[in-house]
């Protein structure tokens, strides 16, 4: 089919036989979309300005499958012959190949948007700025106290194209979802969704706050009322948007919400038509700190949004055992009395006011990478809860002029992260501290990912703790 004839209805209600597909860009969930579009028959050309060298991919497995793939530059023409295409997140949208898809009239779908066609299981979906990981970390664990049958998938580290086709209808997709892959929806419908909060981050993507949050906004735009929308009850903005939604809203804070989940002064208590019922002293939560039991609090609310009892006892139960996420204030070893905790995947500023938060002794801090905006206003919190700060990356001299006037001593450590971490050692044993590696900043400067920084990061550590 010719994309001139495309109609609406037929993108809507696509069938893969047959079917020409573009995927646009081929790393982690562009290869596991062109595996699963291959798989139903369609004709698949994956696209990444990379080399297979530098995307550590087997050409021959894709070639395998019928995959053809044109790597090492994104050549526009390579779209004079698709009637789709499907963009990774990461992909700008003033990328040529997008601006010459929109040209020619082509439906640009993100990873999301196609494997979620696929699902059989009910989705739970979670965006936000910071806390997005490890409440679906939580909820998928909570689903799975209930003895269903449950994926924990997207920007966690499993593409739902992975994911989609293993669980079946009984089960559940917890999905994790960023404002990129929103963008380029359509028709994705999640059972039960949530924003978590929304904080300055990717505005070099979106023109202002406003922008950001209505992409956002997007996760809630095909439900209907069967379904659930779960919004933070301590954040004013969202009271308007949820008297336009179609889907029954559940709130989580700590203010006097009229049905979700409260965070009271010593418990959750679940609300229904105002009125409490203690589930869990917070004391009894796995995981501490406030940010936590806003997870917790979210995680709930999308379950009972499943359609699930949050005062089930296997609930209750996994509240007092559910682990967290790799990554998120994650205690890797300790060296001659010194703790380490990798906080690799606090990627802005706002995760790292989080981070020190949650903390009641002093830290050294290892900070840095590809800076995001809105540093200034952590100076009072290093002020409090840092006794050294250890720079590294890209944002090393921009940091330092934010926290300058804190009067926390300030060591360069460039781009030599062992040396960095070696340095914080000798800092923290010095002043009695431990070592937070939160950085604060973006890690593509330095790292592949978040993930690469604090697996290298327990690699240092683990060998310091050896040669000790």
């Amino acid at each position: 089919m010719g994309t001139e004839l495309m109609s609406e209805r037929a993108v809507n209600n696509v069938e893969w036989t047959g079917r020409r597909v573009v995927v646009l860009g081929m790393a982690r969930s562009g290869r596991a979309v062109a595996k699963l579009l291959a798989r139903h028959g369609a004709f698949v050309r994956g696209l990444d300005e990379k080399d297979a060298g530098a995307l550590e991919l087997d050409e021959h497995t894709y070639t395998e499958l019928g995959i053809e793939l044109r790597l090492g530059r994104f050549d526009p023409e390579t779209l004079h012959d698709v009637d789709m295409a499907v963009v990774s997140p990461g992909i700008p949208k003033t990328a040529s190949v997008l601006r010459e898809a929109t040209r020619r009239g082509l439906p640009v779908l993100s990873e999301l948007e196609v494997a979620a066609r696929f699902a059989k299981a009910p989705i739970a979906a979670v965006t936000g700025t910071n806390g997005k990981s490890t409440t679906v970390t939580l909820l998928g664990q909570l689903v799975g106290a209930l003895d269903k049958p449950v994926a924990v998938a997207g920007n966690v580290g499993w593409p739902l194209s992975e994911a989609v086709e293993t669980i079946p209808a009984q089960g559940c997709l917890v999905v994790e979802v960023s404002s990129f892959q929103l963008e380029d929806v359509e028709q994705f419908h999640p059972r039960s969704a949530a924003i978590l909060n929304l904080t300055p981050d990717h505005l070099d993507r979106y023109d202002s706050m406003e922008h950001y949050a209505a992409t956002k906004l997007r996760i809630f735009a095909r439900q209907e009322s069967k379904d659930a929308a779960v919004l933070p009850w301590d954040d004013a903005r969202w009271k308007a948007e949820a008297a336009r939604l179609r889907a029954r809203v559940l709130w989580f804070g700590r203010g006097e919400l009229p049905q979700g989940v409260r965070i009271g002064q010593t418990h959750l208590l679940w609300v229904e038509n105002r009125r409490e019922e203690e589930l869990l002293p917070l004391d009894r939560l796995s995981l501490a700190g406030p940010h936590n039991h806003e997870n917790f609090a979210a995680a709930l609310c999308l379950l009972a949004g499943l359609g699930e009892n949050p005062r089930d006892s296997r609930v209750i139960d996994m509240l007092t055992r559910a682990h967290g996420l790799h990554h998120r204030l994650e205690p890797v070893g300790s060296v001659e009395g010194i703790s380490f905790i990798n906080d690799s995947k606090a990627t802005n500023p706002d995760s790292l006011a989080v981070a020190l938060r949650a903390f009641t002794s002093p830290v050294v801090l290892i900070a840095g990478g590809r800076p995001k905006q809105g540093y200034d206003v952590l100076a009072d919190l290093i002020r409090e809860h840092v006794a050294a700060v250890v720079l590294i990356g890209e944002a090393a001299s921009l940091l330092e002029d934010a926290w300058r006037s804190t009067g926390v001593p300030m060591f360069h450590a460039g781009t030599d992260f062992e040396a960095a971490v070696h340095q914080a050692w000798r800092e923290a044993e010095e002043r009695g501290a431990a070592v937070l590696l939160s950085p604060g900043c973006a890690s593509f400067d330095m790292f592949r990912d978040y993930e690469d920084r604090g697996d290298r990061f327990r690699e240092i550590v683990t060998r310091m703790g050896e040669s000790s």
